[in-house]
Order: C-alpha cells, then sequence, then structure tokens
C-alpha cells in the first residue's frame, strides 16, 4: 500500500491536480485498500510515461465504486444513470427544470483519462525527486495545454463539450418557439441548456478543485 500512496494522493487531489467534489481522501483509501489489483494500480503512478489500457479500466472502475456504484465499471453508464433516475416518469424527460448537482455525478471518461494522464506526469516529477538533474517530459503531452498568451492550463476535455447533433436539435427547438415567448424567455432557454445549477443556487463551474 505504501508504494500506491503517492498516486492516491495524486489522483484524489493535491495541489497540481484536481479533486472529486465531495469524496474525500479516507473514502478512496478504503476502497483501495480492500482490493489488491488496485493498489497495485496506483502504485505505477509515475513510473512510465504513460497510463496503460489496463490500469485506465480498473481506475474507471475504482472511481464509479467512489461514487457508491459498485454494479457499474463505466462512468459513462453511471451519469446516465444518475441522469435515468432523475427523470423517470417525467413527462418531459429532458427538461432542465428539476436540476441535477453536477457534484454528484463523476467525470466522463474522456475527462477521467486526461485526469489520470495528470497524475501521472505528477507522480512522475515526485519519483524524479530524488535525482539531480531529472528528465521530465513536457506538460502539454500529459493533460495540459497552453492558451492563446501561452499559459498552462488544465485541458479538461479534447473534443468539443457540446456535439454538433445536440447544438442542431437546441437551435431547431429554439427557433421553433412561438413569437409571443421568444423575448421573454431568451435569457432562460440560454441558463437552462448552458448553466447547471446547484441545489443552493449557484451556478456550477468546474474549476482545478473539483472534477
Amino acid at each position: 500500500m505504501c508504494d500506491a500512496l503517492l498516486g492516491v494522493h495524486a489522483f484524489t487531489g493535491c495541489d497540481t491536480t484536481s479533486s472529486f467534489a465531495g469524496k474525500g481522501k479516507l473514502r478512496a483509501l478504503n476502497i483501495i485498500q480492500k482490493e489488491e489489483d488496485l493498489k497495485v494500480s496506483f502504485s505505477r503512478f509515475g513510473t512510465s510515461l504513460v497510463v496503460s489500457y489496463d490500469d485506465c479500466l480498473l481506475l474507471e472502475s475504482f472511481v464509479c465504486k467512489l461514487y457508491g456504484k459498485t454494479v457499474h465499471t463505466s462512468v459513462n453508464k453511471v451519469r446516465y444513470d444518475i441522469v435515468r433516475r432523475r427523470f423517470k416518469g417525467k413527462k418531459d424527460s429532458i427538461s432542465c427544470n428539476g436540476g441535477i448537482d453536477i457534484c454528484q455525478m463523476p467525470p466522463c471518461n474522456q475527462v477521467l483519462l486526461l485526469h489520470a494522464q495528470r497524475v501521472n506526469f505528477q507522480t512522475l516529477i515526485w519519483r524524479k525527486a530524488v535525482f539531480q538533474n531529472p528528465v521530465i517530459p513536457k506538460s502539454e503531452e500529459n493533460g495540459w495545454q497552453r492558451n492563446s498568451v501561452y499559459e498552462l492550463e488544465v485541458q479538461w476535455y479534447k473534443d468539443d463539450f457540446i456535439p454538433d447533433e445536440l447544438t442542431k436539435i437546441v437551435a431547431d427547438d429554439i427557433g421553433s418557439k412561438p413569437e409571443d415567448e421568444e423575448e421573454g424567455d431568451e435569457e432562460n432557454y440560454d441558463s437552462d441548456f448552458l448553466v447547471d445549477t446547484s441545489e443552493d443556487g449557484e451556478d456550477f463551474v468546474t474549476d482545478d478543485e473539483h472534477i
């Protein structure tokens, strides 16, 4: 377990990596200590430049358990299940009026894989701290990216956040709205589709503290 602690610390959130909202390190440790394959997987962080496919599968399964979903091994399925249960029996199944607290959902698969890359990169730096002149790979190749002014920032997602197909559906829906409703509800439509609202009424924006 000692060999896995660096990986566990970085994966559950440190100064340079994001954490899982509402999921503390103690809960993560309790899960990992019960499964030998997870101990081995976390101990491999920082020992290679890449995270293996098998380790990615184990890490995804671990995150499902972290969110209390032991029957699932796919974070995307967990996310779908949360949404399906939230709107089960609703006449308008895609209505966002009820809202979903994003903090209760795990990151999607692609976001999680990029998180694993950053964790591996950070753990690799820690492991190389004992060397006088360590060779460190580029941050941009390990879950970070440069913005327009060449500042380093977290790469949360590689593709478009909203698929083109969904954008078209939303645009068509807005365009088909009755004229007498358009003016008064224009602002509400923007917020319904572009902003998730948490239970306390504040807009949730993903930052460096949470995934």
